[in-house]
Formats: C-alpha cells, structure tokens, sequence
C-alpha cells in the first residue's frame, strides 16, 4: 500500500512539470478565450444549411478549445442539426462520424447561427449539417 501512495505521489509531483494538458483538462483555453470565430461560408438549400461539401478537403479545422460560429441563413432556428467528426482529411469521406461528447459541444443556437465549442484535447475536421423547419 505504502508504495503505491508514494507512486502516486511521485506522479502528483511530476504531473505539473510534464505540461500534460490532457491530463490537467486544460487544452486549448487560449482559444477559448479568444471567442468564436465566424464561419460564413457553406449553403442553404431547400431549408437544409450546410457547412462544406462531403469532400474530405473542405471540412472545418476545429482545434481544440475553438470556438467557431456557423452562420447558417436558414432564418429560423434549426429543427435538428448534427456535426459530423473525423481526426484525418484523408480518405473518402467513410471515416466521418457523429460527434459525442465534448467533440461539438453546443454553445448556442437560434435563428442566425450555430456556435459550436471543441472542448476536447483532439485537432478535428467537421461538417456541420441543419434543418430549418419541416414542413407538413
């Protein structure tokens, strides 16, 4: 017992010298602290916005503690939205996924813009997609 309290001590120590950002949960503040930055490109069509092509080349940069707003021109509030994830801009577009969790975290959201926050210590490439009202 009494050498695994003094490893973890050891380790408690050594932690704030090693800048383990990952660990300390402090990737990316500088960013966050600079405030979104605006994102105006992408389309709307027939109530559906969306921020780049499927093309892998022209997914967003999303570093960590970004923040970035999405001016969507629907001029409604979203009816849905998701933010798809990869970690590589290479390939055929397959390895896009969901985000979870702290990937896409939503910071806010109404009739002008989605703002999104990477609140993990992953660099990604995302595609934001979102609906404007459905019609009956």
């Amino acid at each position: 017992m009494r050498v695994r309290l003094a490893a973890f001590a050891a380790m408690l120590v050594a932690l704030p010298l090693s800048g383990c950002e990952v660990v300390l949960g402090t990737c990316g503040e500088e960013l966050a602290d600079k405030g979104a930055a605006l994102y105006t490109e992408g389309t709307t069509k027939d109530g559906v916005y969306q921020s780049s092509s499927w093309d892998t080349d022209d997914l967003i940069e999303f570093a960590p503690g970004q923040i970035i707003r999405f001016e969507h021109r629907l001029g409604v509030v979203p009816s849905s939205y998701q933010v798809y994830v990869t970690a590589a801009r290479s390939g055929d577009g397959s390895e896009l996924v969901l985000a979870t969790g702290d990937q896409a975290e939503l910071v806010s959201i109404d009739d002008e813009a989605i703002t999104l926050h990477n609140d993990s210590c992953s660099d990604w490439f995302i595609l934001v997609v979102a609906r404007g009202e459905s019609t009956p």
